[in-house]
C-alpha cells in the first residue's frame, strides 16, 4: 500500500513538472523554480512534498489567497514565505517576511535585516535602480517604506520594511507585473459591478419612497 502511494505521488509529481515546465516557458520561474501561473493546488502540494523532503520545518495552508512557509532559511536568517493568488487562484508573487520585532529593535535590528535582504535579492537580480534608507516615522501599517526597487520589464521587486500590530519586519516581495495587472482589472470590474448594483438598489429605494410620499400606500 505505501509502495502504491509512493507511486500515485511520483506520478502526481511528474505531471505537475510538466505543467510547471509550460507555465515557466511562458512566465519564466517565480519562487525558484516554481513558476509563476502554477495553479494554487500544483503549489500546495509541491511545497508539501518540499518541506517534508527538506525539513523545512512547517508549512500552513492559509485562506483562499495566500500559502505560507514558516521558518524558511535564507541566507542567515529564517523567514516565512507567502505565495499570492489571484483571482483564478494562480500564482503571481511572492514575499519572504523577517522576523516581527518591536520598535526599540529598529536601528539594531530590523534596519541589518533588510539590509541582508537587499544583499541576497541582490544577489539574484542585480543592481537596484535606486534605494533609499527607511525613515522609521514613516513607516505605518498597511505600507511599505521601501529600502530598494529593481528595474525589471516583467517583475516588480523591492526590499522595505513594514510594521503590524506596532510590531516591525523587513519585507522582499517579487510580482509578475502582467498577472498583477489582470488581476488590478478584475478587482476593479468587481468593485464597478458592486457599485453599479448598489446605485441600481439605491435609485429603487428612491423610487420607492417618492411614490409613497406622492400616492400614499394603504395596508
Amino acid at each position: 500500500e505505501e509502495a502504491k502511494q509512493k507511486e500515485i505521488e511520483e506520478q502526481q509529481k511528474k505531471e505537475r513538472g510538466k505543467r510547471f515546465n509550460a507555465l515557466r516557458k511562458m512566465n519564466g520561474n517565480g519562487f525558484q523554480d516554481i513558476p509563476f501561473g502554477a495553479s494554487y493546488e500544483d503549489i500546495l502540494a509541491e511545497l508539501i512534498q518540499r518541506t517534508e523532503k527538506e525539513d523545512m520545518r512547517g508549512w500552513t495552508k492559509a485562506v483562499d489567497d495566500f500559502i505560507v512557509v514558516r521558518n524558511f532559511p535564507l541566507g542567515d536568517d529564517m523567514v516565512t514565505i507567502f505565495f499570492h493568488f489571484d483571482h483564478k487562484k494562480e500564482f503571481y508573487s511572492f514575499s519572504f517576511h523577517t522576523e516581527q520585532l518591536s520598535a526599540n529593535k529598529f536601528e539594531s535590528q530590523i534596519l541589518s535585516n533588510a539590509d541582508n535582504l537587499t544583499q541576497i535579492f541582490k544577489n539574484k537580480y542585480g543592481k537596484p535602480s535606486e534605494c533609499v534608507k527607511p525613515n522609521f516615522l514613516f513607516i505605518r501599517e498597511g505600507y511599505i517604506s521601501f529600502a530598494c526597487k529593481w528595474n525589471y520589464k516583467d517583475l516588480k521587486i523591492f526590499t522595505g520594511i513594514s510594521v503590524y500590530e506596532a510590531l516591525y519586519y523587513a519585507i522582499g516581495q517579487v510580482t509578475s507585473k502582467k498577472m498583477e495587472k489582470a488581476f488590478e482589472s478584475h478587482k476593479k470590474q468587481q468593485e464597478q459591478k458592486r457599485f453599479g448594483t448598489s446605485l441600481k438598489e439605491e435609485v429603487f429605494i428612491k423610487q420607492f419612497i417618492w411614490s409613497i410620499f406622492y400616492h400614499g400606500i394603504s395596508f
